[in-house]
């Protein structure tokens, strides 16, 4: 991996201003306007992944125009299949007047790269990508893989969950990898083994076609508001378990050795610990290269907030790809599931409405 180390950071320089490129695209997936900049940053990604060395590149066609991205390298025989996952779409940038720089005009500040989509999720995608393309310049990838990129993360997922129940033979694999999460703490890569999912629903409660006096009804006819308040304390017990019928059952329970060992950040906190510098230096689990002056390329600003994610130096992204392929060799084919969905979409693609 040394050899796939010094190729990337000898093209430090010219990774940066591929990702300051890729990053000028104003690739917004929930404004229809910037539908022909999804599709232009999907076309960038495609170049790229050919470049790296990947084949059967494909960007494909979308109504909304949020193509999907696919490209794979699976020239070992019989060796085990890594699945990547990213997205290249981003969120608004507004308001546009709490940014110091102009989001989709990448700008350099001290050791960082300020940009919409640095962190989420382009930054990640970019970096994987290089990594996979440093190992086939040089010492060759061990395993198989396989990359599928969306380009609608950010509103509906539509183009995607039409995509892969149509083609699971094409991304069965042995692992998944997500381009979506960070790092635990500056300096120490990071494999996230679980995210919590998210749904939200616009709710329109009915109530008397014109106004009723409190003082006579009150108390009597039904108030809106109040069935409102009942619906969402219905959700919820008081141990904060999802109360609708059938929730829980395709959950999958956590298995007895997963529950004797609990996920932790390489062995260097215990759950709802914080790692402290002083608990990094007594650790020694993972030995990570020494990085060089300068070796790093972005630290990101995100959406609401300033992201606290450290300036990626991509020997660290290599070091979890590479731990990410040893262990895909120790797990069992895993096959794309199914994917229903219920409910009907309104104009807006990020809400399901339902009229009570």
């Amino acid at each position: 991996m040394e050899r796939a180390i010094a190729y990337a950071r000898q093209r430090r320089t010219e990774f940066l201003e591929e990702l300051k490129e890729w990053l000028a695209i104003p690739s917004v997936s929930t404004l229809p306007e910037h539908g022909p900049d999804c599709e232009r940053a999907a076309r960038w990604l495609a170049d790229r992944m050919r470049r790296a060395g990947l084949r059967r590149v494909e960007v494909v066609p979308s109504q909304r125009q949020h193509p999907l991205v696919y490209g794979e390298w699976v020239g070992l025989a019989g060796a085990p299949t890594v699945l990547v996952y990213g997205h290249y779409d981003v969120q608004p940038a507004d308001p546009l007047e709490l940014w110091e720089s102009p989001p989709f005009e990448p700008t350099v500040r001290g050791d960082n790269l300020y940009a919409r989509g640095a962190s989420d999720d382009k930054g990640h995608v970019f970096a994987t990508l290089k990594a996979v393309e440093s190992l086939l310049a040089t010492d060759g990838l061990p395993v198989n893989v396989k990359v599928l990129v969306e380009g609608e993360e950010e509103s509906s997922g539509l183009e995607i969950a039409r995509y892969v129940p149509r083609h699971r033979r094409r991304l069965r694999a042995d692992c998944a990898l997500v381009m979506d999460s960070g790092f635990v703490l500056p300096g120490v890569p990071s494999i996230t083994v679980g995210l919590r999912g998210i749904l939200y629903t616009e709710v329109e409660v009915r109530g008397p076609a014109s106004d009723l006096h409190s003082g006579t009804f009150g108390g009597a006819a039904p108030n809106p508001f109040h069935e409102m308040v009942r619906l969402l304390a219905s959700l919820r017990d008081r141990r904060g378990r999802i109360r609708i019928p059938g929730f829980y059952r395709p959950v999958r329970e956590p298995s007895e050795a997963e529950r004797a060992s609990p996920p932790k950040p390489f062995g260097f906190a215990a759950p709802r610990q914080t790692a402290t510098s002083a608990d990094l230096a007594k650790t020694s689990v993972v030995e990570l290269p020494e990085p060089e002056s300068g070796a790093t390329i972005a630290r990101f600003e995100d959406d609401d907030e300033v992201d606290m994610i450290p300036l990626i130096d991509i020997s660290m992204v290599l070091l979890v790809f590479f731990i990410m392929i040893q262990a895909a060799g120790a797990l069992a084919p895993v096959d794309v599931p199914e994917m229903r969905f219920a409910g009907e979409l309104t104009a807006d693609p990020n809400a399901i409405t339902i009229t009570i």
